[in-house]
């Protein structure tokens, strides 16, 4: 998801699909090499997120995570700080902390505030950890640069969601975590 984010995969196909090619073409994408990429919750997703980054070009990794071990942070190679310098300091965003009174609507206005305007929010994890309609104001006004989300406050999300709308954000259906692997060792249909 980041990379479908600061590639700009999704206007570059609505491009291609209407007939341009390399019409107006400029680059908007972003590099990774030197960026911050954090993660509140430093779990097992986060951990494995961490592992398939390492050697990608991040210049840190950081995370916010009250519970984790400093020896697994060290472990992982990514620096826990405090959730206001993660929010200051992080080009991305990820968002792999459990659901729970403690944690819903941890990323709230005040927080997607402290955010860089060049800075990017994934949630693949839950969708009530982030205040969905601060979301939707910091996208509109164009105070982060965009968002990746696949999981939502209330699913299935309608059409008429005001995220739908917006051309700064991408939408998948709480779904990127499945495969065929996935669905076969469950034993689950779709």
């Amino acid at each position: 998801m980041i990379f479908t984010l600061i590639k700009q995969i999704r206007p570059l196909d609505q491009q291609v699909r209407s007939g341009k090619w390399r019409a107006n073409l400029q680059s908007n994408s972003v590099c990774i090499r030197g960026r911050v990429l954090g993660s509140v919750g430093l779990g097992n997703i986060a951990g494995e997120l961490f592992r398939m980054v390492r050697g990608m070009g991040f210049g840190r990794l950081l995370s916010f995570d009250p519970y984790a071990p400093r020896e697994r942070a060290l472990d992982l190679g990514v620096e826990l700080v405090d959730l206001e310098t993660l929010l200051r300091e992080s080009d991305f965003l990820t968002i792999n902390a459990p659901l729970n009174a403690e944690t819903r609507n941890l990323v709230g206005p005040r927080e997607l505030a402290l955010m860089k305007p060049a800075a990017y929010l994934i949630n693949t994890f839950r969708g009530p950890l982030v205040d969905e309609a601060a979301l939707v104001d910091v996208l509109r006004n164009r105070l982060i640069a965009g968002a990746a989300l696949n999981v939502f406050d209330k699913e299935p999300m309608p059409p008429t969601h005001p995220l739908c709308g917006l051309d700064n954000v991408i939408l998948t259906p709480h779904s990127v975590g499945w495969t065929e692997e996935l669905i076969h060792d469950l034993n689950f249909e779709v």
